[in-house]
């Protein structure tokens, strides 16, 4: 290892953001000698190799450059992890923006931990030239994204929190443990991971308000749908591997996301937040009757 922290990076189809990423890490607080940042393509239209032709010219840190067929973010982050240099390993994701002193924050909370088995989770929110309606704001604020409510800086935090879009951790945790390579869809496959690794490593997550990150991705009603139904999707594959916790709903809590998708075209004209609050879990639901049915004909 000849590097203090590897940003790894996986990248689809995202050139405008993933060249804006990449600029924001040549302008950090911390030495450029010091870190390296691996871009691995996930079977992309060659859109991520135009970026990095562009910035690489700019950039004083150590950029490196993988294509492969398109796997998933798992077996992307699990390669990265492999090839990464550093003792410290930092994902964020292409459509990341983050700020001057980033890294250090990362890099200065694990020196100044004295566990081996800890990870430090930062703040991300929505990137200032981003519209933020209504819609927007929600998906952040009581909706299905990152929730950072009730967090407070430097505490301890659970594993439900274990968002890779701003994570950090000594490598050698994650050569250990690796992203599951059958959650291949959005939504479960880093909380699954940091839920096994606080059982068989005692991990330990912490949250810094500090180490802050801005999601540059313009999400709409017209996503929403698609989104909710592979949450749902990734929920269902999440539960048959972790039996014993509360991923899916049950019992009365069931009733209730039904019922609320039963009559989410009511809540329309009432409030919007409702309204969205029960589009989402009754997509969600349709995403996990659609994995249980492809699961059932697999048997």
């Amino acid at each position: 290892m000849n590097k203090k922290i590897s940003v790894i990076i996986p990248t689809y189809n995202r050139k405008r953001t993933l060249m804006a990423c990449l600029r924001a890490l040549n302008k950090q607080d911390f030495k450029k000698k010091d870190f390296e940042v691996l871009i691995i393509d996930d079977g992309g239209e060659g859109d991520a190799s135009e970026a990095i032709k562009k910035v690489e010219k700019e950039v004083e840190y150590e950029l490196r450059f993988f294509e492969r067929k398109h796997e998933g973010r798992a077996a992307v982050r699990n390669f990265g992890v492999k090839k990464a240099q550093g003792e410290i390993v930092i994902f964020i994701g292409d459509d990341i923006v983050i700020s001057p002193f980033f890294l250090s924050t990362h890099f200065d909370f694990h020196r100044k931990s004295k566990k081996k088995n800890v990870a430090l989770v930062g703040y991300t929110t929505w990137h200032p030239q981003l519209r933020v309606d209504s819609f927007v704001h929600w998906l952040e604020n009581g909706g299905p994204l990152l929730d950072f409510r009730g967090l407070r800086d430097g505490k301890k935090t659970d594993f439900w929190h274990f968002y890779t879009g701003n994570l950090s951790c000594k490598r050698e945790i994650f050569l250990e443990e690796k992203f599951d390579l059958s959650l291949s869809s959005y939504g479960w496959e880093d909380i699954e991971l940091g839920y096994r690794l606080t059982r068989k490593k005692n991990l330990e997550i912490y949250f810094s308000k500090k180490a802050i990150a801005y999601h540059w991705h313009q999400y709409n009603r017209s996503d929403f749908k698609n989104y909710a139904r592979v949450i749902g999707s990734s929920a269902y594959s999440f539960q048959k591997k972790a039996p014993r916790l509360l991923v899916l709903p049950r019992g009365i809590k069931k009733i209730i996301f039904n019922f609320l998708a039963l009559i989410s075209p009511i809540l329309k004209p009432l409030k919007k937040e409702w309204y969205w609050y029960a589009l989402f879990k009754k997509y969600f639901l349709e995403g996990i009757r659609g994995k249980a049915s492809d699961s059932l004909l697999k048997e």
